[in-house]
């Protein structure tokens, strides 16, 4: 029973950070440093691959059989930033906003499907039903709040927009080659009010 728990908390665990790799919109570029000077904290980039699995559950256990590295983009970040949200200049090339959206809703339909197995097994432990429980309820309680932001930022006239919260961070991806001083400060209101995230965690990229 110890051996079947522990597998299922991989289990879960992995498809946390599944999610979270795949929701992490990775561009190369140069950041430019576009905040307000009293910002305080440090803004980073970081390496993410979109990933997918498969999962067995059957009889209260669940097996990993696969988890591929399938994409791997990487965004360089400024050390010296301190505080600010950062603007990426992106080369999207073979990168649309439409495929970018796709993808992360088909991660968190297989993942939300996994999660509801677990959640609605008669053979699951009772952790690994919470741990399941708990995952599900985040991931729903941050689409919310993804769709909120991008509704607003919408309305302000950002046509093309994503917003994803990850763990540690909030991504923005807005489909313009170049922003003004204001609007990039419309864009850190209105993420900022909506999913309550700090200046520090926010890192808006360009789709050209």
């Amino acid at each position: 029973m110890k051996k079947i728990v522990k597998k299922n908390q991989i289990v879960i665990g992995a498809l946390a950070v599944l999610l979270a790799v795949a929701g992490y919109i990775n561009f190369g570029g140069n950041q430019l440093n576009l905040s307000n000077s009293d910002s305080i904290g440090k803004a980073t980039g970081s390496e993410a691959a979109f990933a997918e699995s498969e999962y067995d559950v059957a009889a209260g256990e669940i097996t990993m059989d696969e988890m591929g590295e399938e994409e791997h983009i990487e965004l360089n970040s400024d050390e010296d930033s301190i505080g600010q949200a950062v603007l990426a200049s992106t080369d999207s090339t073979g990168v649309s906003m439409v495929n970018v959206k796709l993808s992360r809703e088909q991660t968190r339909s297989k993942a939300k499907e996994y999660y509801l197995e677990i959640m609605n097994s008669d053979g699951m432990d009772e952790a690994s039903v919470a741990s399941a429980t708990d995952a599900y309820m985040k991931m729903t309680e941050n689409m919310e709040l993804e769709t909120e932001a991008e509704t607003v930022l919408m309305a302000k006239g950002f046509s093309n927009v994503m917003v994803t919260i990850n763990d540690s961070s909030v991504d923005v991806l807005i489909g313009k080659e170049s922003l003004t001083e204001e609007e990039k400060a419309q864009i850190e209101d209105v993420v900022v009010r909506k999913t309550g995230c700090t200046i520090d965690m926010l890192t808006i990229s360009l789709a050209k």
